[in-house]
Order: structure tokens, then C-alpha cells, then sequence
């Protein structure tokens, strides 16, 4: 025997046969005796069964077949063993009538699954699978070994040091059956998954062939190593920390000055923006205005920054609110180097205390405190000028500079109202004032000493610095247009005397008529000397 052809590897069931092709090195004659034929040994699953020789009686050749019809009890798993040639009382002899050496035929026939499906078993593709992504596993039977499924059966899989299990999710009825598994949020292995236990688990479920062969559990695992999985998505750490940097602790937020927002996230996240989609942005509630902070910085660390710039309009004396990160359409990504998309939600910040005052601040009017009427010399007047939101004085007290008749001027003193919307002046009537309606002088008459301002903060390099200029004279909001204050320090005199021309004797009349220099009160007696020379 110089050789054995053995059948090829792959499935074999009930009624197919097992065929062998023993070669020789020179031209061998066979003859039978009898019924009885010439058989190769080959041993399946621990049964010998017998290949017997086809070729007939009186046939010379130097290769012969011999052939085995499988039965129901036949199994094997993926190998066979080939034994020796017995002869049964037949004869292979060259043409010299030496007997042949029928040594050389024994050994192992891999590959042979009989009356049994062991599947190939393969996996998804290499890569990174992020969370929400499934990771499969493929039994395939064999072309036309349709395989039924019940219950749930399933395949051990390890992502990094945890148990986890990918179980049936289709193929039923076919030859190919998928075991699946969906990236959980604690998942990580970035040094590929493992088959820890290359079987398939039943679970109580099931696992049968339409060709009742039986079915083969264990399987040789494919390599998963270069599977990678991270379903570890960014989060949002704590809340985010909301502050204003250009204004300061505990001062309402102007115009013009910016609102800042960290949001940090447990891993470093990149921002991605497809056109035409814009950056995310942060949703703010600034009283009852709806505003967006705009993204200006951190793609690529643990932190994104957020900043609003507060605009003229915008007003929130109780503080503001944070909404959720807003991505602004499907173009815009915020992720980790995996590929994770972050989980944006968090919980709100408290920012009752960042307060905007967003309303530009202004002198609204100047009005008497004092009663309407009219006041004579010594007479204390007072006045308020008024501004749209409190205001502070930096420096020494302003004067309002008042219109009252005289050549020289007039002011009133400031006797308080810092931070509040009302400065207070009072001054006292002096001789010689007069007005019938009173006013201050002009637009600047509310005047500031060198280096003095008025603010709308506390401290003298915050907030904003307000125009001290006053509604024009006997406007509106002048004096005289919110109040009806008459001066009269000046004393009545005589402007001019007439009397009717003429000669008078004894007991006549002569009438004079003295012309005043202002209204004076009735009832009071009035004289005057006369020269009659």
C-alpha cells in the first residue's frame, strides 16, 4: 500500500457514503471468496464498521475502493480512524501470486462530522463599539442544515474583567443562527473582548437540526481580540459653575459684560459641527427674555465654556436660569475620543444670585418733594432728581444749580439718596429770589466736582457711569413740569404814581394810584406823604 484517499472533510448523514481509495505500488489482482468481501476497518466514534471493496472478483488494478453506507447510529464530531485491509478469506496478489502488504492504511481522517453540526462559529468585524452598538456572534451549520431555535439560548463573551452574554437574536429556520449583544453604559475593554467558553448555553431553550442530526454545542472560537468596546459616554460631573467675570460678586450683571458657564464632563470631550448646523449652545432664562450662550471654548477637554454676553434690554433683579445643552441640529457632536456621545444632561445650577441689569441707566426727571405753593426768604425747598435704577456717588456730593431771578447763582444742596433711584437737594429761600414757577438753570445744572461720578454700583470701577445731564428747562420732567413751586423773597415797591391833572380846591378829591412792583394781599392800608407847597 503506498496510500489512502479518505472522503473529504465536511458533513455526512445517514445513507451517504464513506469512500476510500487504497493505492498500490504494482498491478494487484483481487479475488473473493464467496460472498464474503475484502474490507477496510474505520473506527466512528468508537465503532469499527466496515468499508467493504467494490470493485469485483478477477478485477487487476493498482488503486481499489472501498466504501461505507453510514446509518442512523453513526456519529462523529470531526474525525474518523482508517484501520487495516481484512481480507475475509479473499486475495490481493501482484501476477507473480505475491500476496500484497496490506500495511500503511491506518490513520486519523479529519473533518468528518457525521450525523452531527458543529457550527463555524464567526464575530463581528474589529473595531470600536460604543454603547447601543451590538457585537454578534454567527453559528453557521452547514448549506442545508436548517436549524430550529427555542427559548433563548446564548454565547459567553467578557468585556474587560465582566461576564456578559451574547443571546439568540435570528436566523431560525436557516442554516445560520445570530447571537447578539448591545454595548451597556459600564462597558470597557480596550483590549478586546474574550470567549471565555466556546459553547453555545442552552438556558432551557433548544437547538435542532430539520435533519434530526444532532447538534454540536462546542465550537472552536474565533479570534475577538481585536473587538474593542468603550461604552463608557461622557457625563456631566456635578453642576455647572456659572460666574461674571468682568463684574463684581454680588453686582447685577451690565450691559456689555459677559456670563460665563463651565460645564465639566468626567472624560475629555470633542465638539464637532457639521454646516449648516451651529455650535451647542446653553439656553438661558434672563427675566423674561430667552437667551443662548454661545460654546467659546474647551472642545477636546473635560470642560466646555459657555459665554452670554449681556445685552441692552435684558433685566433679572432675582437671578437667571440654566437650561439643558442644546445641539442644534444632527450635525453638531459632542463626544469622546471613542466616538461615545456625551449624556448632556445635568442638574441645574442655583443662580438666583447672578443677577443683569441689562437696562441702561439714565436721570429720568427732577421733582419738588416740597409742596406745591409758594415760599418766601428762609423758606427750605426741596428737590429730588430721579434715575431709572439706584444710583451711587463716587466722590463729593453734586449741586443742582437753580433759576430763581438772581444774577448770582443758586444751588441746592445734596442732602442724600445715595443708592437709591432719588438724589436729594434742599436749599433755603434767600432775599431777593424770585420765580414764578421754579426750574433749574439748564441741562447741566446738576453739577459734578472734579473727579466725582454716578454709578450704578457700589464700587466706583463697576457698573456704569450715568449722564448727569437734566431734562431741558420747563420740559416735562423739569421742575416746573412735575411741580408748581413759586419763589417770592423780592420786597413790593412803588414803580410809578398817576393822578388826574388838574386845579383842586377845599374838599376836593384828588386821586393817586400807586403801581406796585408785585401782587401784595388786600385788606392792608396804605399812606403817603404829600408836599402841597
Amino acid at each position: 500500500v503506498t496510500g489512502v484517499t479518505t472522503p473529504p472533510a465536511g458533513y455526512y448523514a445517514t445513507g451517504d457514503n464513506l469512500v476510500f481509495l487504497v493505492a498500490f505500488d504494482d498491478l494487484v489482482a483481487y479475488t473473493a471468496a464467496g460472498a464474503a468481501k475484502a474490507a477496510l476497518a474505520v473506527t466512528i466514534n468508537g465503532v469499527v464498521r466496515q468499508a467493504e471493496i467494490v470493485e469485483g472478483t478477477g478485477t487487476s488494478a493498482t488503486a481499489f475502493t472501498f466504501r461505507y453506507q453510514l446509518v442512523a447510529d453513526d456519529t462523529a464530531s470531526g474525525s474518523i480512524t482508517v484501520g487495516q485491509i481484512t481480507l475475509n478469506g479473499s486475495a490481493l496478489r501482484d501476477a507473480a501470486g505475491n500476496d500484497a502488504d496490506l500495511s500503511g492504511t491506518a490513520g486519523t481522517v479529519s473533518g468528518i462530522i457525521i450525523n452531527r453540526l458543529t457550527p463555524t462559529v464567526t464575530a463581528s468585524a474589529d473595531g470600536m463599539y460604543l454603547r447601543g452598538q451590538t457585537i454578534e456572534i454567527t453559528a453557521d451549520f452547514g448549506v442545508g442544515n436548517s436549524i430550529n431555535v427555542t427559548g433563548a439560548p446564548s454565547i459567553e463573551l467578557t468585556v474587560g474583567s465582566t461576564s456578559r452574554n451574547a443571546v439568540y437574536r435570528r436566523g431560525a429556520g436557516t442554516n445560520s443562527i445570530v447571537f447578539a449583544y448591545e454595548v451597556q453604559e459600564a462597558d470597557v475593554d480596550l483590549n478586546g473582548i474574550g470567549l471565555p467558553n466556546p459553547v453555545i448555553s442552552l438556558n432551557g431553550g433548544g437547538l435542532s437540526s430539520a435533519t434530526n442530526n444532532v447538534i454540536d454545542l462546542a465550537f472552536a472560537p474565533p479570534n475577538v481580540s481585536g473587538i474593542l468596546v468603550d461604552g463608557d459616554a461622557p457625563q456631566v460631573v456635578g453642576q455647572p459653575l456659572v460666574t461674571t467675570p468682568e463684574t463684581p460678586v454680588g453686582d447685577p450683571v451690565p450691559t456689555g459684560k459677559p456670563i460665563r458657564i463651565a460645564v465639566a464632563f468626567d472624560q475629555a470631550v470633542t465638539v464637532t459641527t457639521t454646516a449648516p448646523n451651529t455650535a451647542p449652545t446653553l439656553p438661558l432664562a434672563i427675566g423674561a427674555q430667552n437667551r443662548s450662550a454661545t460654546l467659546v471654548a474647551g472642545t477636546g477637554t473635560n470642560r466646555l465654556i459657555f459665554e452670554y454676553t449681556v445685552q441692552s434690554g435684558d433685566f433679572a433683579p432675582n437671578g437667571i436660569v440654566v437650561g439643558q445643552i442644546a445641539l442644534n441640529g444632527n450635525g453638531s457632536t459632542v463626544r469622546d475620543a471613542s466616538g461615545n456621545n456625551a449624556d448632556l444632561l445635568f442638574t441645574p445650577p442655583t443662580t438666583n444670585s447672578i443677577n443683569v441689569d441689562g437696562i441702561t441707566p439714565r436721570l429720568t426727571g427732577v421733582a419738588g418733594v416740597t409742596p406745591d405753593g409758594a415760599y418766601n426768604a428762609g423758606e427750605l425747598i426741596e428737590l429730588e432728581v430721579q434715575f431709572s435704577v439706584p444710583v451711587y456717588i463716587h466722590g463729593s456730593a453734586p449741586q443742582l444749580r437753580l433759576n430763581v431771578g438772581t444774577t448770582a447763582d443758586r444751588f441746592a444742596t445734596y442732602v442724600g439718596g445715595s443708592g437709591t433711584t432719588g438724589l436729594r437737594f434742599r436749599y433755603i429761600v434767600q432775599g431777593g429770589d424770585f420765580s414764578e414757577d421754579l426750574d433749574y438753570a439748564d441741562t447741566a445744572s446738576l453739577v459734578l466736582p472734579a473727579g466725582s461720578s454716578l454709578r450704578d454700583s457700589v464700587l466706583a470701577t463697576a457698573g456704569s457711569q450715568l449722564d448727569p445731564t437734566l431734562p431741558p428747562p420747563r420740559s416735562v420732567n423739569s421742575i416746573s413740569g412735575t411741580s408748581q413751586i413759586v419763589i417770592n423773597a423780592v420786597a413790593p415797591f412803588i414803580a410809578n404814581f398817576t393822578a388826574n391833572s388838574g386845579s383842586y380846591t377845599t374838599g376836593e378829591t384828588v386821586r393817586i394810584v400807586a403801581m406796585l412792583s408785585q401782587t401784595v394781599p388786600a385788606g392792608q392800608t396804605f399812606s403817603i406823604l404829600l408836599d402841597t407847597g
